[in-house]
């Protein structure tokens, strides 16, 4: 008789165990397909980009970045390359983000690219840095 509770007792604690496991699956998934990842930061290449936000100035959207240079060496870009995508995961627009100079180390610069496009409906953007 205790042997069977013991099995039923470990049965019902797998199960829930189990279940928990479908269940942040799932949320976690959800969370990656329609978090907003607009202003995390991203490290990209060497370079640590962080803090990016949206600006609407009469119809005119600013997307502006930090850039971070968090190495011991300098390092050379031309610009960023932004790709923003809306919360079905299709392509919204692209921008560049004029660099075209010298990142020191520990140096942080800002960057902004502007669109006449609403940028505000974007869900995610991709960050690549051009040199």
């Amino acid at each position: 008789m205790k042997n069977k509770k013991v099995i039923i007792i470990g049965a019902i604690a797998a199960l829930a165990i189990i279940i928990g496991l479908i269940i942040f699956g799932i949320i976690y998934r959800y969370k990656l397909l329609h978090e907003n990842n607009i202003g995390k930061t991203q490290v990209v290449g060497k370079l640590k980009i962080s803090d990016g936000f949206i600006i609407n100035d009469d119809g005119i959207y600013t997307y502006t970045v930090n850039v971070t240079n968090p190495t011991k060496k300098s390092i050379k870009v031309d610009y960023l390359l932004f790709t923003f995508y809306d919360k079905d995961n299709e392509k919204m627009t692209k921008l560049l983000g004029p660099v075209d100079r010298t990142i020191k180390s520990d140096e942080t610069i800002q960057v902004s690219s502007s669109v006449d496009r609403d940028l505000t409906k974007a869900n995610r953007v991709k960050i690549e840095v051009k040199k």
